[in-house]
């Protein structure tokens, strides 16, 4: 989910929305309620008349005043003169024998996403919905096809992007805000140190041009400030979309923290997360 500046719109994609389902019942009555039929296949040949393999689709919607697109991408789009079958392949390690279409729920989320997609932009009443699971190392393949209406998928998609609302609205607040906040944040010090412009510049530079810089400075010289404050401003101007300053030694992650956290005085939707080792955070780790 990203906030896109030039067009002032929330782009989620099929595998973001997926992530807000969840099942009420146990999969046996699931399958059967949603009349799914098991096809166990060992080869990727298709009986239909036409195929059309990774088709993107793509569905703008108005949510109070914010704009979404949500996009997504059907793995093989079929016809067989009667009917079109949109399927979500999904490559496993290890293919269990007792896998179904609601083994997991974003994976069926994610295929009715695709299926609404698709039926919304070309007008289809009805179509088939299959769902394979295919090992990787071999061709071995088991798919589970059901019929569903554009009004029932519509439903599924409308709960979805229901249960995703919060997070919209607080990405849309965060970055229509976080732009002008960036481009006013001044330097948090009142003067820069000798070489610490230089610094600033070069890894400003480098990130807006994806390229690497390698800088060695003495203790002292402000290497954190210099790496995280034209980082930041990187975000502001849309060459980046979030930084990560990985660290060898703990004392390092937290004045990194402690940096991002005088920033935040002057950029309020800023967010930041550490992650530390287990041994770190535990709180029963001995001292």
């Amino acid at each position: 989910m990203i906030y896109d500046s030039e067009s002032n719109r929330i782009i989620l994609s099929a595998d973001e929305l997926s992530e807000f389902a969840y099942q009420r019942e146990n999969t046996a009555a699931l399958m059967q309620k949603f009349g799914f039929i098991r096809e166990n296949a060992y080869d990727t040949s298709y009986s239909a008349e036409s195929t059309q393999p990774t088709v993107s689709l793509e569905k703008s919607i108005v949510l109070g005043n914010i704009n979404v697109t949500v996009r997504a991408l059907a793995d093989i789009i079929s016809y067989n003169g009667n009917i079109h079958t949109v399927e979500t392949v999904k490559t496993l390690n290890y293919l269990r024998r007792d896998v179904s279409a609601f083994s997991h729920p974003e994976d069926f989320a994610k295929a009715t996403i695709s299926a609404y997609l698709f039926a919304d932009t070309y007008g289809v009443e009805e179509l088939n919905i299959k769902l394979t699971f295919q090992k990787q190392s071999t061709e071995e393949k088991i798919s589970f096809v059901a019929k569903f209406t554009n009004n029932f998928l519509a439903k599924i998609f409308e709960a979805l992007v229901s249960r995703a609302l919060p997070f919209i609205e607080f990405e849309f607040a965060k970055g229509s805000n976080l732009l002008s906040e960036i481009d006013t944040l001044p330097f948090p010090y009142s003067s820069i140190r000798e070489g610490q412009e230089k610094f600033i510049k070069s890894a400003y530079n480098a990130i807006s041009h994806g390229s690497s810089l390698i800088v060695s400075a003495p203790t002292g010289i402000g290497k954190t400030i210099s790496s995280i404050y034209p980082a930041i401003k990187a975000i502001g101007k849309g060459k980046v979309d979030k930084v990560f300053y990985v660290t060898a030694k703990t004392i390092t992650g937290k004045a990194a923290l402690e940096t991002v956290e005088r920033l935040g005085s002057y950029v309020p939707h800023i967010r930041a997360v550490a992650i530390y080792s287990k041994e770190q955070v535990c709180p029963l780790r001995k001292a």
